[in-house]
């Protein structure tokens, strides 16, 4: 019986060096010695296919058995790593606060500490500036203290000049009495000359009112308005003597009449 070569498969030749080859090599006797490996027995009767059958169906079951088992071993696995990997999830939320914690704790004692070095930096400034006021006051105090000692050596020599000292300051309470009563009579005529410009406005006002003018002068400027309440005067004392004449006229025409 003659074979096609295209039929078969090709012979897969390993290239390169042998000991390249060698893991190759141990691995497929390995994978040799694992491969189960049923010869016939020629010596026994062969089993009918109602007994391989029977055997099937009985390996089958021993296969259901064992698959069950393994599922419940899977199961309990199952329910064991669950267990597990709830106590790692607790463990790990544990330790997440730990470090959520630690964290917080590293953070304000980050910032207490930059707080007292602030503080601290502070401090110093302000010991430094105290310490050269304290020095700049010791030598104002030691300045103070040559000039206390020069005024008083100037006073015992200016002793003799006392006398005259209180002629003038009496001179001088006399002249500060006398610019009181003058401050006291010029507050007083400031108060009357106030109400009489008070009094100079408000007539201003009433007589712009009265004559329908508008209040051109300012409210300082009572010389203004003193020449408009002077011509309001004229004009009613103009007004009074026209008046009065013809009153007079009219006594005298009722008397001739009469």
């Amino acid at each position: 019986m003659n074979k096609n070569l295209k039929d078969l498969a090709p012979i897969a030749i390993p290239h390169g060096p042998p000991v390249e080859c060698t893991e190759e090599y141990f691995k497929s006797l390995k994978e040799s010695a694992s491969m189960v490996k049923k010869y016939p027995v020629w010596d026994i009767a062969r089993p009918t296919p109602q007994i391989l059958m029977e055997q099937a169906r009985r390996d089958l079951m021993e296969a259901e058995e064992k698959l069950t088992e393994k599922r419940e071993e899977e199961k309990k696995n199952r329910l064991v790593m669950d267990a597990k990997w709830a106590e790692l999830r607790n463990k790990e939320m544990l330790l997440k606060e730990s470090f959520i914690s630690f964290n917080k704790f590293i953070r304000e004692n980050q910032e207490k500490r930059d707080r007292a070095e602030r503080k601290m930096e502070a401090d110093n400034e302000v010991l430094v500036r105290k310490t050269r006021e304290t020095e700049a006051m010791r030598q104002r105090v030691a300045e103070m203290e040559e000039v206390r000692v020069l005024m008083e050596k100037q006073v015992k020599d200016y002793t003799i000049y006392e006398w005259r000292y209180d002629k003038v300051r009496n001179r001088v309470i006399k002249w500060e009495l006398a610019l009181n009563r003058l401050k006291e009579t010029a507050s007083r005529r400031h108060v009357e000359l106030s109400h009489v410009r008070a009094a100079i406005w408000s007539l201003y006002v009433k007589i712009c009112n009265q004559k329908g003018l508008p209040l051109e002068a300012p409210v300082a400027d009572f010389e203004q308005q003193l020449v408009v309440i002077m011509r309001a005067l004229l004009e009613l004392r103009r007004i009074y003597r026209i008046a009065q004449r013809r009153s007079k006229e009219k006594d005298a025409e009722s008397s001739q009449t009469a």
